[in-house]
């Protein structure tokens, strides 16, 4: 949207467009009004918006895959029984494989008490946002 006379922009690559008319003036005093250039160029970005998180992401896979670690992210809305599958798993593989879980919650570590009865280590991150 032009910041000067709010007229739409539709997007795409590259819009130029011209036009005339009048500034409506709500306030009461003369001023000089100036030319403003109602010329709009749109850039497309060709970046993920996220492409920092992947590499983060990449970056972690070949620490854990050089220490020999199966690493699971275990990702889902609240209520839907991420926390019963961890626990669950844990308590059948500890007599096999050690396991351990990082906890990310925004106030409670009341998951990171309920995955410790598997016996596995568990670390929480409290991080107060969202």
């Amino acid at each position: 949207m032009c910041t000067n006379c709010g007229c739409a922009v539709t997007p795409g690559t590259l819009e130029i467009h011209n036009h005339d008319h009048e500034h409506p003036h709500t306030h009461e005093h003369d001023h000089e009004h100036l030319p403003h250039d109602h010329s709009h160029q749109i850039l497309t970005v060709h970046e993920a918006i996220l492409s920092k998180n992947e590499r983060l992401a990449e970056r972690n896979r070949g620490f854990f895959w050089g220490k020999g670690l199966f690493v699971l992210n275990v990702l889902s809305s609240p209520g839907s029984g991420k926390t019963a599958f961890i626990e669950r798993t844990l308590t059948d593989i500890n007599s096999r494989l050690p396991g351990a879980v990082i906890v990310g919650d925004l106030a409670t570590d009341n998951d990171a008490q309920r995955l410790r009865r598997s016996g596995a280590q568990v670390v929480q991150i409290t991080t107060g946002s969202v």
